[in-house]
């Protein structure tokens, strides 16, 4: 299994509440925390997929992931439904498609 570098990690570092999707902890002063979006819907087995993907990288960097509901959003579906599940950056608008591996989401946050 594939484990990128570990960057260093503080107390009370977390990403998010893998049940609820709330975040949890607060990013340190001086910190390169990126949020990241899972752009999916309910249901959605490659939506499942991608989030353990992307999970797994994560719990080795000081990013928070933020699942979005396209379902019910019209914008949002007529952009994404034939997509999902997609990786957004919000500090940028960068998009990574589906499939995606470890690696390619740990170079997509560099």
């Amino acid at each position: 299994m594939w484990h990128p570098p570990q960057p260093p990690t503080k107390p009370g570092d977390k990403l998010l509440n893998k049940r609820t999707h709330k975040q949890v902890g607060q990013a340190v002063q001086g910190d390169t925390t990126i949020t990241v979006e899972l752009l999916e819907t309910s249901g959605c087995r490659l939506c499942g997929e991608a989030e353990m993907i992307v999970r797994s990288v994560l719990k080795r960097r000081r990013h928070v992931l933020r699942a979005v509901e396209i379902a019910g959003d019209p914008l949002l579906e007529s952009s994404y439904v034939v997509r999902i599940p997609v990786l957004r950056r919000t500090d940028s608008g960068a998009e990574l498609d589906w499939p995606f591996g470890p690696e390619d989401v740990y170079r997509f946050l560099l």
